[in-house]
Parts: C-alpha cells; structure tokens; sequence
C-alpha cells in the first residue's frame, strides 16, 4: 500500500498538491518516520521540496532551503552543490 501511494505522489507537481497530498497520507508518513527509516528528499527542485529547494539554498539562505528540509524530518539530501550543502551542514554541527 505505501509503495502505490508513494507512486502516486511523484506525480504531484506544486507545492499545494504536495501539502494536500501530506494532509490525506499523513499516517503513512508518521509510520514511515516511525520505523527508523531515513526519508529521501531530492533538494533539486522546487515542486518536490515545497519551494525549499537547492535555489532557495545557494541564493538565499541554507537554513529555508537545506536547513528547512532536515526540520521536516528528510535524512537523505539530493543535490547538485553537494560541497555547499557539506559547507552548511558543518556550520550547523550537523554533518555525520
């Protein structure tokens, strides 16, 4: 079951479907998080991160892009600037 609704949501395409999308799944999502999984985000684009993307982080801040996306409980970051996102993630005292 939560393989088809994962599949479903990588058709998504805006920020509010992903937030709708989260409202209806959300017990999905508190028994993935639950398990010990580690959740993948891709930060490459702004659809898949709610507009907290690899552009929010380069060209404004690291904290509502990358910063925003550990907060929300992501593990596994996808980027293209993976020596910036390493930059960051030192400053914060959160690399492992």
């Amino acid at each position: 079951m939560w393989m088809n609704t994962f599949k479903n949501y990588l058709q998504l395409h805006s920020s509010l479907d992903l937030i709708l999308w989260i409202q209806k799944h959300i017990n999905c999502f508190l028994r993935y998080w639950g398990s010990g999984s580690r959740a993948f985000v891709a930060a490459t684009w702004d659809a898949h991160t709610a507009n907290h993307s690899d552009r929010v982080s380069i060209f404004s801040r690291p904290s509502e892009g990358w910063g925003w996306l550990i907060e929300q409980g992501f593990r596994i970051l996808e980027t293209n600037y993976a020596r910036d996102l390493i930059q960051y993630l030192d400053s914060e005292n959160r690399h492992r």
